[in-house]
């Protein structure tokens, strides 16, 4: 199956079928195989433990092939680190059964509990972590050290450590600087990325490296109040190699004579029960600040109405397919290709009704985008109104 491209998300977070089933054959033949992913997010692994290595190569374009020759071949040292989490299964991800939901609403029920400030919280085993990556050679956290153990608010504190590479070979490092907020009044992540720096060492070579934490290193956005507010309180400074790969650890005393307003503690927000994120309506409205509003309805037909949804009535298949056949016509595209096909469609599928008019190149009018709007919904007389009308329609 077709799984991603351009114009179109995956369903889901496997490999083709045949693709495991190669990957690990090769490695019970040779377990000094090295696996070279290309994929545009995270991918479920079942054999993850068979490989030597594996190489996360993402969507590299056209030079991508080159630049894994010299990773594979030592000529470059791998000093990635990963953006994202991997899960261990599409099932864990906090966003999975609200997305992509029904109709016309997507509903973002897990607020802060984004990749791994949810991860974390909830201490859900992962595949590999936010940050994590590694290279041909190891490193070295020590003497972590704040300049100050207390700060008042408005007032930064730096913190620095040294870096150093104990391996064989030149490598850089993003040493990552995460914040815990100890104790805090309303609803928090355990830790959240508040700045990182990437470290060129050559083999032996230590380096010292510096970060200066402001207020919004320890704030949290109240609501109410409409803006940030720094809590007094104990947070954990902590430095690692990934979210999951913390080195080294610090506490600071933060003074401030801010405070969260009672309806921001109040508010109930998500919970995380067993390793689960739950977010019951009470809790998604509390988040929002009002009611949870009720789903859209896809018709009537609007301007705004995606070419899949009116493809849902005859009239507007006929026109999904017309819009297909000309992004095919005019990018010259092999009809033949499945996955060009697919990436047609999904475009054709994406694009609001006004784009007819807009991209057209002047071959619809406004005026005729709304007589077939009206014939899609059925209004007839209104259709045939717009017709016999002169002025235009805008």
């Amino acid at each position: 199956g077709i799984y991603e491209s351009e114009g179109f998300d995956r369903q889901h977070m496997r490999l083709p079928e045949q693709h495991d089933r190669l990957i690990q054959a090769v490695c019970d033949a040779n377990p000094n195989t090295v696996v070279v992913l290309s994929n545009g997010a995270p991918v479920e692994m079942s054999w993850v433990d068979a490989p030597k290595a594996i190489v996360e190569g993402y969507l590299a374009g056209q030079a991508g092939g080159a630049a894994v020759v010299d990773v594979l071949s030592g000529l470059v040292n791998p000093s990635g680190k990963l953006a994202e989490t991997f899960p261990l299964k599409q099932a864990d991800v906090p966003a999975d059964r609200w997305f992509p939901e029904s109709g016309r609403q997507v509903q973002y029920r897990e607020g802060l509990y984004v990749g791994y400030r949810y991860f974390d919280t909830a201490d859900v085993p992962v595949l590999f972590p936010f940050g994590h990556g590694l290279s041909y050679t190891r490193f070295k956290y020590a003497d972590l050290e704040l300049s100050q153990p207390s700060v008042d608010q408005g007032q930064p504190v730096r913190v620095s450590l040294s870096v150093t590479n104990t391996g064989a070979v030149a490598g850089s490092e993003v040493v990552q600087l995460y914040v815990n907020d100890i104790e805090s009044s309303v609803y928090r992540p355990e830790q959240e990325l508040r700045a990182f720096a990437k470290v060129a060492l050559e083999s032996g070579e230590t380096r010292s490296v510096t970060f200066e934490l402001g207020d919004r290193a320890f704030a949290v956005y109240d609501m109410t109040a409409h803006a940030w507010i720094v809590e007094a309180g104990e947070f954990e400074i902590r430095a690692g190699a990934s979210s999951r790969d913390i080195r080294l650890r610090q506490r600071l005393i933060v003074n401030s004579a801010q405070q969260i307003s009672a309806a921001q503690q109040a508010a109930s927000g998500p919970q995380i029960a067993s390793g689960e994120l739950r977010v019951s309506d009470a809790a998604f409205a509390d988040m929002l600040g009002k009611p949870i509003p009720p789903a859209e309805s896809v018709r009537p037909y609007h301007l705004n109405s995606s070419i899949s949804e009116i493809a849902e009535t005859w009239l507007g298949s006929l026109v999904r397919t017309k819009v297909v056949a000309i992004y095919q016509s005019r990018l010259g595209a092999n009809v033949t290709d499945e996955t060009l096909k697919k990436m047609f469609e999904e475009m054709a599928n994406n694009m609001p009704m006004r784009a007819l008019a807009t991209l057209g190149g002047g071959r619809l009018s406004f005026k005729s985008l709304h007589i077939l709007l009206a014939l899609l919904n059925k209004r007839f007389l209104k259709a045939l109104g717009l017709v016999l009308r002169p002025e235009q329609v805008q």
